[in-house]
């Protein structure tokens, strides 16, 4: 269950981890320009993206958990149906599980399976019964040269920014919430010699809605193929990378298409610097679009300190200038972490678990520290980490910040995001847009969390939350979030917590405005 009572909770988790990244990690991901044309290994491998010198086979024999239990959740709320007219009712949820996960092994991966049965004593018609299901997982079926990527979401979360209750709020359940995403991706790794190694991956993705008018049915095919050697010799180092990316719109019955071929020369000045210089050509085209440019810049990767990472590239692309920066830095008891990127994005990249950091953050020592069972780390990482399905191509410009005190028993985390998106697809297709609303999505959000750990198996976490949507035709919605809750292990198999949490929305129209107050008790059981 993503109760708000742990989030503050993740959130600490999350933001610690992505600091005590590997400096040598970071290395390995920076080694070709674009997370998009590295073929990405399934999370839970150690190796980096890309990588085929490590064997998953090779790190231990295979682990298969398979745990069912059981979930409960008493609720009481002062506004059932998030309305502007408040009418209070009480919940019940009990949902019966499922979770196949393995670290090791020929299969890397996990899965989740729930039978939500959400009941309203008041408001029956509100009251649903519904499957969800969450995960991804890498199945290497030769070793070191033949591997399959899977994932799979399931799941009623309200994806409309302009109204409704928060995007990662359990209580919308509504039927036409519902959204259906499956991906595929064989991929082969190969070497020539010691000269070069190369990767060839092709993934196709599937996304559905219940409700059409947003979503349709849309097929989305991408090819991506690299070669290079990063330390050809002392000083040089290449890659070049290419990769084409089909979307068919089943609904309007068009196609929207991107191809993008790269070349990067690394320049290794010293053991912890080195630029990277790129060139090549990119094309995308629609209904009624269809731009070509070349494509060109340089960047660096710097590791000045084993606690620092700095990273930056910036390219003249065919929608403009794009970039992508990272600054990491820890202290014994401080984590400071920014960054940003102007790129394009697909439905695919709207996937928690197509987002590189993932991998890192599920094998982080404090991760697995705060979270032991890999379940229950996975379904933390995907609640935290920025998803937010989308129905489009579009221009992504996003900055973040974040500074964290880490002490014994105490953590306070304040963590910050501005995003700009545009749609980059005309003509009929873009009656879809964002939802269906708009073709510009700014947002921006604000999270302070405290975490304090009463006893060595209960934690006291508090959030307080703010966040802002701007859209066209005056589309403007802000979102106040607080809450306050304990979490314990009743038992080997055994958690409990109780949690208070306040929701307000104020909307241009005042349809969408509400807010409610919220308690909720919750027991869970593993077998």
């Amino acid at each position: 269950m993503r109760g708000k009572a742990v989030v503050a909770h993740a959130v600490l988790a999350l933001f610690a981890a992505s600091m005590g990244a590997d400096a040598s990690a970071q290395q390995a991901q920076t080694a070709t320009p674009s997370a998009e044309a590295t073929p990405l290994p399934a999370h839970g491998t150690t190796f980096a993206r890309g990588s085929r010198s490590t064997s998953v086979a090779e790190q231990g024999k295979q682990r298969l958990r398979i745990t069912p239990r059981l979930d409960t959740v008493l609720t009481w709320t002062d506004n059932a149906a998030s309305t502007p007219e408040k009418h209070m009712d009480w919940l019940l949820e009990v949902s019966p599980g499922i979770g196949v996960s393995s670290e090791r092994g020929r299969f890397i991966g996990m899965f989740d399976a729930r039978w939500r049965n959400v009941g309203y004593a008041r408001h029956d018609e509100l009251s649903e019964t519904f499957g969800t299901l969450r995960g991804a997982g890498m199945l290497e079926a030769v070793k070191n040269v033949f591997f399959i990527d899977l994932d799979a979401d399931v799941s009623r979360n309200n994806s409309m920014q302009f109204g409704g209750r928060a995007d990662d709020d359990d209580l919308s359940v509504d039927k036409n919430n519902e959204v259906r995403r499956w991906s595929v991706g064989p991929r082969l790794h190969f070497r020539l010699g010691g000269a070069a190694e190369g990767a060839i991956r092709y993934r196709s993705t599937w996304l559905d809605g219940n409700d059409r008018t947003y979503y349709g049915r849309q097929h989305e095919q991408l090819w991506n193929g690299q070669l290079g050697n990063a330390n050809a010799s002392r000083h040089l180092g290449w890659n070049l990378e290419y990769t084409d990316i089909r979307t068919d719109y089943e609904a309007s019955g068009t196609e929207t298409g991107r191809k993008l071929g790269r070349a990067t020369v690394f320049v290794n000045l010293v053991r912890q610097f080195r630029l990277r210089l790129t060139g090549g050509h990119e094309s995308y085209d629609s209904v009624m679009t269809d731009d070509k440019a070349a494509i060109g810049g340089g960047g660096f990767d710097w590791t000045p300190t084993p606690r620092t990472t700095i990273s930056a590239l910036a390219e003249k692309r065919v929608f403009g200038t794009g970039y992508n920066v990272s600054i990491r830095h820890r202290m014994r008891h401080l984590l400071l972490e920014a960054g940003g990127v102007r790129d394009i994005s697909t439905l695919s990249d709207s996937s928690v678990y197509m987002n590189p950091a993932f991998m890192a953050l599920f094998n982080d020592p404090g991760w697995i520290a705060q979270f032991p069972d890999p379940q229950q780390r996975a379904s933390q990482l995907a609640a935290m980490l920025p998803e937010g399905t989308v129905n489009t191509f579009y221009r992504d410009q996003t900055w973040h910040a974040g500074v964290s005190y880490i002490g014994l028993r105490n953590t306070v985390t304040l963590v910050g995001q501005r995003s700009r998106r545009r749609t980059l697809v005309t003509g009929s297709v873009a009656d879809y847009g964002f939802y269906g609303q708009t073709e510009r999505l700014d947002s921006t959000t604000a999270t302070l969390a405290f975490s304090h750990r009463l006893t060595p198996l209960a934690t006291l976490d508090a959030m307080l939350s703010h966040a802002r949507a701007k859209g066209d035709n005056d589309l403007d919605t802000r979102r106040t979030m607080a809450s306050l809750g304990m979490n314990t292990r009743l038992g080997l198999q055994t958690r409990g917590g109780v949690m208070y949490r306040f929701q307000r929305s104020d909307s241009d129209t005042q349809a969408y405005d509400f807010t409610e107050n919220l308690i909720r008790a919750n027991l869970g059981v593993t077998f």
